[in-house]
């Protein structure tokens, strides 16, 4: 990171002073932002690995629900099932806002569907098809929450990260250049107020001088 050249001069100084100053409130508020996020984070997390264990656990009985069925029926008449499947409950995906993050909200219907309203012939499929289909509409609600909390976590993950890196940047660059050039600024200004002060009191002497000892005419 480049700064531009600052002249020593008191108005460039009271620049500076009100570019700390700024650095400094912006400093607290992004720490404030990243602190936040990391709240939320630690929240979803917590919660997304309760709902990961749960979603494992649920896929192994549907897995093992559809191998049985499979089993019974064949893996090709099973196919014909699975395409005539009707399609899942429609979702909605919507956002909140945490702290300027776009956070995905999904809903969807959690109602277990009736074995008419699934689109398969209950007629010719056994009791092991109703099953694994029940299963698997067990499932889907928990791989919609998951999906839903792991984006939410890449999103405040990448979000902190950039904070941080901004945190930093004022930390350890913006901060510190500022200070030391208010500090190199009014060294030099004092320098230049000693040095103004010592050519006035020597003009002063020179003029005592003359006056005491005036030159002829």
């Amino acid at each position: 990171m480049t700064f531009e050249p600052v002249n020593p001069t008191r108005m460039d100084l009271m620049a500076v002073k009100e570019r700390t100053a700024l650095a400094k409130r912006g400093y607290q508020l992004i720490k404030q932002k990243r602190d936040v996020l990391v709240i939320e984070l630690k929240a979803i997390l917590d919660t997304s690995v309760t709902i990961r264990d749960k979603l494992n656990e649920q896929m192994e009985k549907s897995y093992t629900a559809l191998m049985s069925a499979q089993s019974h029926h064949g893996p090709l008449e099973m196919e014909n099932i699975a395409m005539s499947v009707k399609r899942a409950p429609q979702t909605t995906v919507n956002v909140r806002n945490a702290m300027g993050v776009k956070l995905p909200q999904v809903t969807w219907e959690e109602k277990e569907r009736l074995l008419t309203d699934r689109g398969y012939s209950i007629l010719y499929s056994s009791a092991k098809v109703d099953e694994a289909a029940r299963k698997f509409e067990q499932s889907l609600s928990l791989v919609l929450e998951a999906a839903q909390k792991e984006m939410s976590m890449k999103r405040l993950l990448r979000e902190i990260e950039k904070t941080q890196r901004r945190v930093n940047a004022l930390d350890y660059i913006v901060i510190p250049w500022l200070t030391q050039t208010q500090a190199d600024i009014t060294i030099k200004l004092d320098e230049m107020e000693r040095g103004d002060l010592i050519t006035l009191k020597t003009v002063k002497k020179k003029m005592e001088a003359a006056q005491d000892n005036p030159t002829d005419a």
